[in-house]
């Protein structure tokens, strides 16, 4: 433990001499699990805090956090007065408050942003147990540059301007633009940086770092700082610094084995992309529970274009896939996950590939093999902030589904011929996430991709007509007895559909019978917002949610622990009273701005 509250005195000290610690500005947390536990100091008084947030992976841990108030000057005199201990127990959604002071001390405000940091690095068996915010000067000022609006535009500055940069920080910097200080959005923003970068930028504010230890943040911080420092300093002698050339970033990467600078475009990262699945052999491919069309089309796609590669590649899924999508030749493919029968596929894998999901949580069954395996990981989405930590990204929350990302990495290899089965799989991935190219996520590319998909063979009449067009008899009757009961509110702009566990006894029917009930919804005359809840069992409810554009319903999504798209989200829910809770969501929806829909 001395070790550890050494780290964080010398960081405090060498934070004082950057003066990036002006009055009680930063803050500081580390993981001190293996060191002691809240059993062991539940003898020493302490203050029980109830929070927000079930942080399910904190269970039994420990950390060290800077206390409020608490100055970094004062810090590195007497650590005992500016830290606390937060420790938990079994449960996780309560906390207990140490100080050793002698007198009452509450952690940092940003305690619940440490919490979400800490619970992702543990939940991902990070070795990081160190969290450091700060306020570097030239960083803030370099921030407020309108030439940096994106994180790409970041990254190809600075490693650019010191070449050591992408050396040391090959991962590159994440970049968050501004929120509210101590926000829920600032953390869930920061923790999607998180999955890619040790190292994230707050737009006019300052930076956070995590590491093994608290020196390791500030090195990251240091070595970033020195890089804008120099492009200040250029800017401030009236000419813009000329930086290292494509062809010096190409000799860097080659020379230092540095596989992917953070700060290339998606044409490089497709690149990185082919280069790793040409290096492995034994591929899996993974995808979310309740697998939808996206993700069946760009699992089955991915598999053909290892197979073309020669390369083996299997899917796994958690559950079972609906009988609306037997149609679909190699369906068979997609392998239910059996704990005992495949967690050794993982253990052996040196590839595995994620689609169509943003955090892992969404693997269901398969998370833990996932998350234990060695293998490299690759991650192909088109939803935002996306929480899984890979060695490369195709990311786009523009594109239309994931389907037309893998395709945009398919054609992209000049190596392989493109068959008419890799055709219909991405088209039907395509189409079944627009659907049928009407939703609002549906853009000139993707018209495009599909045109491109046609002429490689994709049949648009038999892959609709097979999706669209065969509804069986128990989902129509399933439907018919929900919408029965459906309810309208707030001038009939928004609905709500409630299928429970006795309407499925009635028709024989489950969850996979209910299938694009919640777009259908969407067509009934001045309704603005659609929500589907849909029993699990006893104690869970699924939540779907639609929107007219101009209404972003991911915001409540994100609030029951849920996410996806600004008009197409979801999210599930457990032990609440379903009127009580309809109640909640008809509250949180006239908070939104139904009026300036379209």
């Amino acid at each position: 433990m001395q070790d550890i509250i050494q780290d964080i005195i010398d960081s405090a000290e060498l934070l004082c001499q950057r003066n990036w610690a002006e009055r009680n500005a930063g803050n500081i947390s580390y993981n001190i699990s293996e060191n002691i536990s809240f059993s062991q100091l539940k003898e020493f008084e302490h203050e029980e805090l109830s929070l927000s947030c079930n942080y399910e992976y904190l269970k039994n841990t420990a950390f060290f956090i800077t206390a409020t108030g608490s100055k970094m000057r004062d810090l590195k005199r007497d650590a005992a007065d500016g830290i606390v201990i937060v420790a938990f127990a079994e449960e996780t959604d309560k906390c207990y408050i140490f100080s050793f002071s002698g007198q009452s001390k509450k952690p940092s405000s940003e305690l619940p942003s440490h919490l979400l940091i800490h619970n992702f690095l543990i939940k991902n068996k990070s070795s990081y147990k160190a969290i450091l915010h700060t306020h570097s000067t030239e960083l803030i000022a370099f921030s407020h540059s309108p030439e940096i609006r994106t994180k790409d535009r970041l990254n190809d500055i600075l490693f650019r301007i010191h070449p050591e940069l992408s050396v040391l920080i090959p991962k590159g910097f994440g970049f968050v633009p501004y929120q509210i200080t101590g926000s829920v959005a600032l953390a869930e923003a920061t923790l999607t940086e998180l999955a890619r970068h040790d190292c994230v930028i707050w737009e006019k504010h300052g930076c956070l770092a995590v590491a093994e230890k608290v020196v390791d943040c500030f090195d990251s911080i240091d070595i970033l700082t020195k890089a804008v420092g120099i492009y200040l300093m250029c800017k401030s002698a009236g000419y813009t610094p000329t930086g290292l050339s494509d062809s010096q970033l190409a000799e860097l990467k080659s020379i230092f084995n540095i596989e992917s600078i953070s700060g290339s475009s998606q044409l490089n990262n497709i690149n990185s992309i082919i280069e790793l699945i040409d290096k492995s052999n034994d591929i899996i491919i993974l995808t979310h529970i309740n697998v939808d069309g996206d993700a069946i089309g760009s699992s089955l796609a991915v598999k053909e274009y290892c197979k073309a590669k020669g390369k083996d590649a299997n899917i796994f899924i958690d559950g079972e896939v609906s009988e609306n999508f037997n149609f679909i030749n190699s369906i068979q493919s997609l392998a239910a996950f059996d704990q005992e029968k495949h967690t050794g596929c993982l253990k052996k894998a040196d590839l595995i590939v994620i689609l169509d999901l943003n955090d892992s949580s969404r693997l269901g069954e398969i998370e833990n093999a996932f998350l234990s395996s060695n293998a490299k990981k690759i991650v192909i989405d088109h939803h935002l902030e996306p929480k899984i930590k890979a060695d490369l990204y195709l990311i786009d929350s523009k594109s239309s589904s994931t389907a037309e990302l893998v395709w945009s990495l398919i054609k992209s290899d000049s190596k392989i011929q493109i068959s008419e089965e890799i055709a219909n799989h991405l088209y039907f991935g395509i189409m079944s996430d627009t659907g049928n190219f009407v939703f609002n996520n549906t853009s000139s590319s993707t018209f495009l991709a599909a045109s491109e998909l046609v002429c490689y063979g994709a049949k648009p009449n038999f892959l609709y007509n097979s999706y669209y067009n065969s509804v069986p008899a128990r989902q129509i009757k399933l439907f018919g007895k929900a919408l029965s009961e459906i309810k309208f509110y707030l001038n009939e702009q928004l609905c709500i559909l409630v299928l429970n566990k006795k309407m499925f006894e009635e028709t024989n029917t489950s969850l996979s019978d209910t299938d694009n009930f919640v777009e259908k919804l969407m067509t009934i005359k001045n309704i603005k917002i659609a929500i589907q809840i849909t029993a699990i069992d006893d104690k869970e409810l699924k939540l779907s949610f639609r929107s007219k554009e101009g209404i972003n319903i991911r915001e409540i999504a994100v609030k029951y622990g849920g996410g996806g798209h600004s008009q197409a989200a979801g999210a599930r829910v457990k032990n609440v009273q379903l009127l009580e809770f309809i109640e909640k969501l008809v509250l949180d929806c006239e908070n939104l701005n139904l009026e300036g829909a379209a």
